[in-house]
């Protein structure tokens, strides 16, 4: 069986017109990610950021995260 895909906290490097370098985290609850197929959340655990993260079991549900950055 696959084992399960975790959606917890994007970490995403954007780079702004200066070329410094700026790390932005984005929780799985963020409507910038679009999820495609069964996904749950998991039971509220505080060491969790936003309190859970999704988990899946279905090897056809993908999850999407689009932005723009610049290359260093």
């Amino acid at each position: 069986m696959r084992s399960l895909l975790y959606a917890a906290v994007f970490g995403v490097c954007l780079c702004g017109v200066s070329q410094a370098a700026q790390n932005f985290t984005v929780d799985d609850g963020d409507p910038s990610i679009t999820y495609t197929g069964q996904w749950n959340d998991t039971l509220y655990d505080p060491l969790n950021a936003g309190g859970s993260h999704k988990v899946t079991g279905n090897p056809d549900a993908t999850a999407s995260f689009t932005f723009t950055g610049a290359r260093l």
